[in-house]
């Protein structure tokens, strides 16, 4: 590997755990609807463990990877904390909160592999603050050049809080938003302080529809999930004209838009046991290609890889995946690197 471009990565979001339950019927929850469901030992975790875990394992302790929240004092959060620092990440700023538990959650999955998340909104992640943020960076800020990354299940002001650090110390800041605080996240500023946004389609969808209020005032506009896309992406370039969009689109695979470049990966066709955590490893994972100084696009087959390969794992996060079971999963299905990938990436000479 060449010496890194980024001298840390940090990030604040959910730190917690849940179980999941495997619904009877493909058709969607309806909103009185009692259904039963098989309890399952598969384990869910919350955003930023499931992000994070990818970055410090495709890294190796090449750059120091530090997670910002807090835990409950109970066991489960001391447990994740533990999880966590074996996989790599710095805990130091994943501290206790004695008055609220850790995050817990519950997760629903389809016969198809799809799957939905519920997740407490009273747990020690929605504690964390904007002086949380103040000390990450008043010890390890000095430090210079970093990749900053938000994610969801902590307070808003917090993300937008380590957005501003991260512009203010020329970090490069990666996001994930969900469908629900997209609008909220775009009227308080949130699109002109990222450099690297990754969606699903029910996120990108949200972003579209914004932009239909200016143009359709009778209500959102009949079109192919091709011109939804291209309006979520003209939209946040809109407001930020440099920011790269990342689409993920299930069995689609997933694409990436910068100014007019773009590119497109195709999805491995393979047996699909848990869909959960598969866009968070896909964002990891194109993090860690980042960190390593890959550009975005050559990131994408290697984010197609990882995902793919978690989508048969039954837990949200693949801990079985290191850079050799990636590479050789990849070279199985059909995707076979460059030697600058390789050498990049995979650590190969």
């Amino acid at each position: 590997m060449n010496a890194p471009l980024f001298n840390f990565v940090a990030g604040t979001g959910g730190i917690g755990a849940g179980r999941l339950f495997e619904l009877d019927g493909d058709h969607t929850l309806g909103r009185s609807e009692s259904r039963l469901a098989r309890f399952t030992e598969y384990r869910d975790y919350c955003k930023l463990h499931i992000i994070f875990h990818y970055i410090a394992v495709f890294l190796r302790g090449k750059i120091p990877v530090y997670a910002i929240g807090h835990v409950g004092a109970d066991e489960e959060g001391r447990a994740l904390r533990a999880e966590m620092e074996k996989a790599g990440i710095n805990v130091l700023h994943v501290t206790e909160d004695a008055n609220n538990p850790t995050m817990y959650s519950v997760c629903g999955q389809y016969p198809g592999g799809e799957g939905f998340n519920i997740t407490a909104n009273n747990s020690a992640c929605q504690t964390v603050g904007t002086e949380d943020v103040d000390r990450f960076f008043n010890d390890h800020g000095a430090a210079g050049h970093g990749i900053v990354v938000a994610a969801p299940e902590v307070p808003m002001n917090t993300r937008l809080h380590l957005l501003r650090k991260g512009k203010e110390k020329e970090c490069f800041n990666a996001v994930a938003v969900p469908s629900g605080e997209v609008l909220e996240f775009t009227e308080r500023g949130g699109v002109a302080l990222t450099d690297l946004i990754a969606l699903n389609q029910e996120e990108a969808q949200a972003f579209a529809s914004l932009s239909e209020k200016d143009t359709d005032p009778k209500g959102p506009p009949t079109d192919t999930e091709e011109e939804k896309l291209d309006r979520c992406v003209n939209y946040l370039q809109s407001i930020n004209p440099e920011i790269t969009v990342i689409i993920t689109l299930g069995a689609k695979g997933a694409l990436v838009r910068y100014k007019d470049h773009s590119h497109r990966s195709e999805a491995i066709d393979i047996p699909v046991i848990n869909t959960a955590g598969a866009g968070d490893c896909f964002l990891g994972t194109i993090v860690a290609a980042k960190a390593r100084g890959m550009d975005i696009f050559s990131a994408m087959d290697i984010g197609i890889a990882a995902s793919n390969r978690k989508v048969g794992c039954k837990d949200t996060i693949d801990f079985s995946i290191s850079l050799e079971s990636l590479e050789k999963f990849a070279r199985e299905h059909g995707i076979f690197f460059s030697d600058e990938v390789l050498e990049a990436f995979f650590d190969r000479r």
